[in-house]
This record gives C-alpha cells, sequence and structure tokens, in this order.
C-alpha cells in the first residue's frame, strides 16, 4: 500500500498520463511475493485505468456514483486526504478483496496543502484475501486456534466480524490490535475446541 502511494505521487503531476504510462508504472508494484490483484485510477470518480487489465475489463468505466457504497469509500478518503484501507468488499469483477483507497491531489508550485489543491480522484489497490491471509501466516495460525478479527466500530459503523465465528469474543479469547493506515481491526483467538479446565499438574 505504502509502494502505491508512490504511484499516486506520480500522478499528481502528471495528471494526464497515457494508458501505456500508467501501466508502466503500475507493472513494478507486483513481484511474485506482492499481494495485489490490480490497482486502478479513477480521475473524477470514473475508473479510467487499469493494471492488469486482464479479467479486470469489467471494472474499467465503473462510475463510483453509480455504486453508493464505493462512493462513500472514495469520498472518506477523498476528504480524510490520507490512505484509506477498507473491506472485505464484493468486487464489480467478482469475488471479495481488501481495498486500499488513495486520494490524488494536482501538485502546483505554490506548495498548498491537500486541502486547496484540485483533487483528481482515486486510487484503487486490490488485495488478495487469500494471498494476504497466507502471507501474515494467518492460515497457519488458524490450525491450532479458533479466530475471529472484527473492525474498529470507530472507523465503520458497518463494522463487524468479518472472518470467523463473532461468538469467538465471548469465549475469553487472547486480544490483539492490528494497526492499519486508518482504523484497526481486533482480533480474538483461543485454542481449538476451548479453553480446557485445570490439568493434574496445573503449574504445567
Amino acid at each position: 500500500m505504502q509502494l502505491v502511494q508512490g504511484l499516486a505521487a506520480s500522478i499528481s503531476v502528471e495528471p494526464d498520463l497515457s494508458t501505456e504510462k500508467f501501466t508502466q508504472l503500475a507493472r513494478y508494484l507486483f513481484n511474485d511475493r506482492s499481494q495485489l490483484r490490480n490497482i486502478g485510477a479513477a480521475p473524477d470518480l470514473v475508473i479510467r485505468y487499469m493494471y492488469p487489465l486482464k479479467d479486470n475489463e469489467a471494472a474499467v468505466g465503473l462510475d463510483y456514483r453509480d455504486h453508493p457504497a464505493q462512493l462513500r469509500a472514495a469520498l472518506r478518503a477523498r476528504d480524510s486526504g490520507n490512505l484509506l484501507f477498507d473491506g472485505p468488499v464484493e468486487l464489480v469483477q467478482g469475488g471479495q478483496a481488501f481495498i486500499a483507497r488513495i486520494p490524488v491531489f494536482l501538485n502546483d508550485s505554490n506548495g498548498q496543502s491537500s486541502e486547496k489543491k484540485a483533487f483528481w480522484g482515486i486510487i484503487s489497490a486490490v488485495i488478495d484475501i487469500d494471498r494476504l491471509y497466507i502471507a501474515s501466516g494467518l492460515k497457519d495460525f488458524a490450525e491450532e486456534f479458533d479466530i475471529a478479527i472484527r473492525m474498529d466500530e470507530e472507523y465503520d459503523l458497518s463494522s463487524g466480524v468479518f472472518l470467523g465465528d463473532e461468538k469467538i469474543f465471548d469465549q475469553h479469547p487472547v486480544l490483539l490490535d492490528i494497526s492499519l493506515p486508518s482504523g484497526s481491526w481486533e482480533m480474538a483467538a483461543v485454542p481449538k475446541g476451548g479453553w480446557t479446565g485445570a490439568a493434574n499438574d496445573p503449574f504445567w
């Protein structure tokens, strides 16, 4: 996500870049370790740029104004002036993913703050859920523990458990706060089958 902010900076100084130039810049963000599925850029809140284009053609031309949930997220990113992390969300091209949204403001020579700069649009980096869970070690962890993850209610009013069973939060779990560029998640974990009673040798 931090690397994608470099793409936003490039667009801010070259807002009329060609599709070929966007492809060239976006290609560098993808490697064998990347969890990115695609990167789209939406000047004036309409997706005009997409990498890779293959299998993502359905998203090109999408107008956020025709999708209330997407529009709310895009405007929240614009108004905050910062990268916002959202999801899981249903994708137009099918499936679910996390999305990092970065607002782009046109650069100028006056060094104006983002509040005074002209708003260009939104860059959306779509992050593959399964690849992110595997890379983080979550899949291996889930083999030994029952886990659940929920969003921070202060960040998202529609927050709730998006991974695992919400009842895990009522089973005296071990809790972990996961900080995001915007907001946070809370993860709860209990041993598979729940907590056991005292063993014959309670010290151990």
